[in-house]
């Protein structure tokens, strides 16, 4: 571990300075780097490249147990906590499928507002406040939750581009 730490910040400081703070060799530093890497770190790497790809093409929907069944069916062997050592170590997390919210009460004991517009959306003639377009959206924000956004057009504001009224009966560009 303090080998990697000398190794992680040779750039801040110096070796010499690193291996007397930490109270290592410098030659035993120089000789871990040269060593080559173990057959567990190699097959931990691979195993992590594999892990990330299965994770994506699955949209970050499997843990570790169905991401270990989909390395076994690829021919990789590896035990249940190793695939979830390896995922917890490489960042990679399960993301659940957000269970669906039934968002409108039909049986509400209020008045229904009467349709005055049956569905006929061409504007007649071109006077102001007299047919209004409304649209709410609901958008999600990561944790913070939701935010209710709601927003009100007249169709004679849209055809004449914010313009109603004779008066305004110009040839759009």
């Amino acid at each position: 571990m303090r080998f990697v730490f000398i190794q992680k910040h040779t750039r801040i400081w110096r070796i010499t300075t690193m291996c007397r703070v930490l109270e290592v060799s410098r030659a035993g530093y120089y000789a871990w780097r040269a060593r080559p890497l173990c057959e567990r770190v190699k097959t931990d790497r691979v195993l992590t490249a594999k892990i990330r790809e299965i994770h994506d093409q699955v949209k970050h929907r499997f843990g570790s147990p169905r991401v270990r069944m989909e390395l076994q069916a690829l021919g990789f062997c590896a035990g249940k906590h190793r695939v979830a050592r390896l995922m917890r170590e490489a960042g990679v997390r399960a993301t659940p499928r957000r269970r669906f919210r039934v968002t409108t009460d039909s049986t509400h004991q209020y008045p229904v507002v009467p349709n005055l517009v049956q569905r006929q959306f061409a504007v007649a003639h071109y006077a102001v406040n007299q047919t209004w377009v409304a649209d709410i959206t609901l958008s999600r924000r990561g944790k913070a939750g939701s935010i209710s956004q709601c927003s009100w057009t007249s169709p004679c504001a849209a055809s004449w581009g914010g313009r109603c009224g004779p008066a305004s009966r110009r040839s759009s560009p």
